[in-house]
């Protein structure tokens, strides 16, 4: 079982829509779906957790030169519950982000199901450029059980970056990145 998931906040709210209906009507047969909201309360939850399975993290600190930090403790809660649940791998996408409903098997089938961390580009939308990293991301759970999402020293940064520098530095992950296979939308 794969677990679809992502950290949000209110100010995703205009493209959330989109997100759920496209997340809900993934191809993959088997996954379950999980938001991590950090807004500043409950509102955006109680407006969303109807359609899909949410939980808000009270108390987070709204200044946006902190805003890895709360990427980050959302991370933690969502790699806490994968961690506690049977899933292979984790399958992060991130609320802006509108892959295929493929997505999943394309990952698969691309890495050749054995990747620790797979990710596609998509564009960087307003600029002309691509961004790769962790928002359309099939992560295993080898590499989410050993890197540690609450670890304070990474939440100050870009959660992405923090993340991959780790991967590179212990050079014992398999990890992928795809270009140009699917047709990531980001939405902005």
């Amino acid at each position: 079982m794969i677990l679809v998931a992502c950290p949000t906040h209110q100010v995703k709210e205009y493209c959330f829509q989109q997100w759920i209906d496209n997340i809900k009507n993934l191809t993959y047969s088997d996954y379950e779906i999980l938001v991590v909201d950090n807004s500043p309360d409950d509102s955006y939850v109680n407006k969303w957790d109807k359609q899909v399975p949410m939980i808000h993290l009270p108390n987070q600190d709204q200044d946006p030169q902190r805003m890895g930090r709360r990427i980050c403790e959302s991370m933690a809660v969502i790699q806490k519950h994968f961690l506690a649940g049977n899933y292979t791998h984790w399958m992060n996408i991130e609320a802006d982000v509108i892959p295929p409903k493929n997505v999943i098997e394309t990952m698969l089938r691309y890495s050749g199901g054995d990747a620790d961390w797979v990710s596609h580009c998509y564009p960087a939308t307003p600029t002309p450029t691509l961004m790769h990293g962790i928002g359309c991301s099939l992560l295993s759970r080898k590499l989410m059980t050993d890197f540690d999402w609450s670890d304070k020293t990474i939440a100050d940064d870009d959660p992405a970056v923090e993340c991959w520098n780790w991967v590179q530095k212990k050079a014992c992950y398999k990890t992928v990145e795809l270009w140009y296979v699917m047709d990531v939308k980001h939405l902005k």
